[in-house]
């Protein structure tokens, strides 16, 4: 595990978000309520950079946020959590925003943990949370199409 140094917050902040938040219920579910949170850990609001993804298909933002983090303008990315970075990327695309941070040595914030993935431990857990959010994320699928396929079976 790294140390933590403490938060970047003289550098500008990449506020990272997906719209919508499905099924979630939180305080954080909400674009300006994440705002908030940043602002209350000591980012001014001109520092907050907004990449906001509002379609599954428009990857431009993620694309935008990987070549920010490559060019050093931002020092921190912000999520709501971990797999909101990553619901449908490729594994070009991700190893590339992988390779900025450690190159920039950018960490990634969550209102829960911060993960410095330039650290094997920190990049370690990270990639174990996502895994598992995704693992998650393909059984509830295949659960919702056994369940049609179950009720296609009992109207026959």
């Amino acid at each position: 595990m790294a140390i933590r140094r403490p938060l970047a917050l003289e550098q500008p902040v990449a506020l990272y978000y997906i719209r919508p938040v499905e099924l979630v219920d939180t305080s954080l579910a909400k674009l300006s309520e994440q705002r908030l949170w940043l602002q209350a850990a000591g980012w001014q609001d001109n520092a907050i950079l907004e990449y906001v993804r509002t379609e599954q298909e428009n990857k431009e933002p993620f694309m935008r946020l990987t070549a920010d983090i490559k060019a050093k303008k931002v020092g921190s990315v912000f999520v709501f959590s971990v797999d909101r970075l990553f619901p449908d990327q490729q594994k070009s695309e991700l190893s590339e925003f992988y390779a900025a941070c450690v190159n920039a040595n950018i960490e990634i914030v969550t209102p829960i943990d911060r993960y410095n993935l330039a650290d094997a431990t920190d990049r370690h857990m990270f990639s174990t949370f996502h895994d598992a959010y995704t693992n998650y994320v393909n059984y509830q699928g295949a659960l919702k199409k056994a369940c049609q396929h179950w009720d296609l079976y009992k109207t026959k």
